[in-house]
């Protein structure tokens, strides 16, 4: 058998497989078609009669089938429905979450941008303004993988951004609203204020990576005494903003999630 001959017949075998591969796939894609078919036709069937529709239960349909409906998914029961957030994405580009705290103005929606510079001169918007937007580290993810969240705001004199965050120089306000509520794009969280102070930029950054020690260092600082004892599972979240009380100060608060 010459040369030619044995690449004709290569290339006639190539050709044979990717047929035989091709038409598997569209087999399978009907199948799954006419298996979600069947199965909302089922669910529909089920509730026409008043019946829970989990007692349903769909066959052969692959991992790769979503659907809106219930299905299973390597025998266990999935919803797929639409995120909440949807709304804010399409109004806001850069939306990563809402951060709000009980009893002051702080209730805002959460942006990210590639640098911590754009939006202290921008609003969540993307348009011109002093106040700027409450905004997240640009080193974070933005989702529950973050150890540790840092967020950004400008201390307005109106009372606007954060400037509330001033108000956990106060014993009371430190023990009567100690929870933080923050929403990213699929969760939402609590954190517990454990740590409150503030301090001069000029010799002071906000540590992103924390261990036992900076944990310690940070309750230390703190102007109210707190219980928290350190392990290394938790995570963390930092807000700040300017104070005042120093040349080019800081008022710092940590919390630590707690759900």
């Amino acid at each position: 058998m010459n040369r030619q001959k044995i690449l004709s017949n290569f290339f006639l075998l190539l050709l044979i497989a990717t047929v035989l591969s091709f038409s598997y796939n569209q087999y399978r894609s009907y199948k799954d078609e006419e298996a979600v078919k069947v199965y909302q036709e089922l669910v529909q069937e089920e509730k026409d009669q008043g019946k829970a529709p989990s007692t349903v239960q769909p066959t052969n349909v692959s991992e790769e089938i979503i659907e809106d409906e219930s299905v299973l998914l390597n025998n266990k029961p999935i919803t797929i429905s639409d995120n909440k957030n949807i709304p804010l994405l399409n109004e806001i580009e850069d939306y990563t979450g809402w951060i709000k705290i009980d009893n002051s103005k702080i209730d805002y929606p959460v942006v990210k941008a590639k640098d911590n510079d754009f939006y202290l001169e921008h609003n969540y918007k993307k348009e011109k303004s002093d106040a700027g937007a409450i905004f997240m580290d640009r080193r974070n993810l933005g989702n529950r993988y973050d150890k540790h969240t840092i967020i950004y705001g400008h201390n307005m004199k109106e009372g606007t951004m954060f400037k509330d965050l001033n108000k956990y120089l106060t014993e009371e306000f430190y023990q009567t609203n100690n929870l933080i509520s923050f929403e990213d794009l699929y969760n939402d969280y609590q954190y517990k204020v454990i740590s409150a102070y503030y301090i001069s930029a000029n010799d002071y950054t906000i540590p992103f990576e924390l261990d036992e020690e900076i944990i310690n260092n940070l309750l230390d600082q703190s102007i109210h005494e707190s219980d928290y004892e350190y392990n290394s599972e938790d995570r963390f979240l930092t807000l700040a903003t300017c104070n005042y009380i120093l040349n080019n100060g800081r008022m710092i608060v940590h919390g630590v999630l707690i759900k």
